[in-house]
């Protein structure tokens, strides 16, 4: 599934089209499909309040030189600012030997908070290209980059899998919350009024980690080495659960091509992965299903109708697989049905309401329907690629 908000003519403008007397509702990042009104800094919409901010002469060498309250490292005595994209997440910008994402309404802080986390430099610092430095208020509103290339590389599943591995290693992981995660699914659900429910069990080897921004185009080289820029959480997804942690998976879930499928399966182990990507068990659909409601609820806070639409018709592929998952439920429960009789006709034979013969019979009977039945769930089970 690889629909993204790039298919968008509002995801980005070319940086020659960046001009500071545009108005609000004319940029890329402005919501304009959920906001109702807007005063003192603040965006009203249909989902919750966003704090917003936008000075023109952010543009300007003289903004940077002059600014104070800031952490980390900050461009020192900047001679020229050059806008290199605008998106629905805010501006990329060279700042001399820095490179900055400017974010006017922020969604949070998780990709400041990476960069100040000794545990997770240590951990990720060499795969991922951590801020480092910014302005906060309300939410990361200007994030430091180290000089890099910006043009998009390639998405990498090897480099996803080693990203998360490391934070393993590190103690940055721990097994995803079921109910949490559940509970944020049905939010999406609710709020977007779609007819699908999909819910899933977690097993234990389903681990989750701090956000790390992982998006299609945050793949770049710096210095030569292919590394991730994390990015901001979407405004969508901000106003309608915080996202702090997501399942490893949902990271592989985001940049989802037979590529990346192939370079993250090559590193993991094949009985792990195949426990991980079962679809009765919720695993990979079900984050790949997250992503999609995420999608949707982005397209429909900036007005995108064309992909609402096509992640709509891609929703209704779920009912079909939740039917497919009802048969094979069927049998599991005849499976539970049989084995409830043999153990009955054993117990009852024990005490000699029945006759050890018609017990024997009964228990032979039900062990070749259990292994019919135990057949007929494996064969239904719908297979994970098939979402």
């Amino acid at each position: 599934m690889e629909i993204v908000l790039k298919l968008s003519p509002y995801h980005t403008k070319p940086c020659d089209q960046v001009t500071s007397g545009m108005h609000m509702e004319e940029r890329p990042w402005w919501p304009r499909g959920i906001v109702t009104k807007v005063d003192d800094e603040k965006i009203h919409t249909s989902w919750g309040t966003l704090s917003f901010w936008w000075d023109d002469s952010i543009l300007s060498p003289e903004w940077w030189n002059s600014k104070k309250d800031y952490w980390g490292t900050w461009p020192k005595e900047v001679n020229k600012v050059q806008v290199l994209e605008e998106d629905y997440r805010g501006l990329i910008v060279n700042v001399d030997d820095y490179v900055a994402r400017i974010c006017p309404i922020p969604t949070g802080n998780h990709i400041s908070s990476l960069g100040r986390s000794s545990a997770v430099i240590k951990a990720i610092g060499d795969q991922v290209l951590l801020p480092i430095g910014g302005w906060e208020s309300e939410g990361d509103r200007v994030l430091i980059f180290p000089k890099h290339e910006t043009e998009p590389q390639s998405p990498d599943g090897g480099l996803v899998y080693d990203i998360h591995k490391n934070l393993e290693s590190h103690g940055l992981s721990a097994p995803n919350q079921e109910s949490r995660w559940n509970q944020r699914i049905k939010k999406f659900e609710n709020i977007l009024q779609t007819n699908t429910l999909w819910r899933g069990p977690h097993g234990k080897n389903m681990l989750a980690a701090p956000r790390i921004g992982v998006e299609r185009t945050g793949f770049i080289h710096q210095e030569g080495k292919l590394k991730l820029r994390p990015e901001p959480i979407s405004l969508g997804e901000f106003l309608n659960d915080d996202g702090k942690f997501l399942p490893h998976l949902r990271d592989l879930a985001m940049i989802e091509s037979t590529q990346t499928l192939h370079q993250w399966l090559q590193q993991e182990n094949p009985k792990r992965s195949h426990a991980l990507f079962r679809i009765s068990v919720g695993g990979f659909p079900l984050l790949k299903y997250d992503v999609l409601l995420c999608q949707l609820v982005d397209a429909v806070a900036f007005g995108l109708d064309d992909v609402c639409k096509t992640l709509k018709q891609k929703l209704t592929e779920v009912d079909r697989i939740q039917a497919k998952l009802g048969v094979m439920r069927t049998f599991r429960g005849g499976i539970l049905l049989t084995g409830s009789v043999v153990v009955m006709g054993l117990l009852l034979s024990n005490i000699g309401l029945v006759g050890t013969t018609s017990a024997q019979v009964t228990t032979i009977i039900g062990l070749f329907l259990m292994m019919l039945l135990r057949f007929g769930e494996q064969r239904s089970e719908p297979d994970w690629r098939e979402f």
